[in-house]
């Protein structure tokens, strides 16, 4: 057996980048080569949908025209009557409005803070003469 012990030459240059057609080349190589067990991958779990009907189980019912518009349509829009109604219902309630024009009246809104004026925040210390916060100044 021999070893090869001699030592190899590195080279510190940089090396060419390949060209865009053979970057494009190689990614055809690899769809090709995954398309395969893609398309094998798909019929295999698909198999067990194309078995037939266990013989101890009954023919299914045939389900109507009118069952089916009920599953697919009457209920999905009821269920969206429902949760639009939960949500239009309190603010209806609190007595808000809907409108373009009392969305453009509010000029900032302080989400989670204070419902009525800026009053309602804690005045300064008169050791700090700050409120607290980050202490941003202008």
């Amino acid at each position: 057996m021999s070893h090869d012990t001699s030592p190899r030459s590195i080279s510190l240059e940089p090396t060419a980048r390949p060209s865009r057609t053979a970057l494009l080349a190689a990614a055809r190589r690899a769809q090709r080569l995954c398309l395969l067990p893609v398309v094998a991958g798909a019929l295999l779990l698909a198999a067990p949908a194309m078995a037939d009907r266990p013989q101890g189980w009954e023919p299914a019912e045939e389900v109507s025209f009118m069952d089916l518009h009920m599953l697919i349509v009457v209920w999905p829009l009821v269920l969206f009557a429902i949760i639009t109604l939960l949500f239009y219902v309190p603010v209806l309630i609190r007595g808000g409005k809907f409108t373009s024009q009392a969305s453009a009246a509010v000029e900032d809104q302080w989400l989670g803070g204070p419902r009525t004026e800026r009053g309602e925040l804690a005045e300064p210390s008169p050791e700090t003469k700050q409120t607290g916060g980050a202490s941003g100044s202008w």
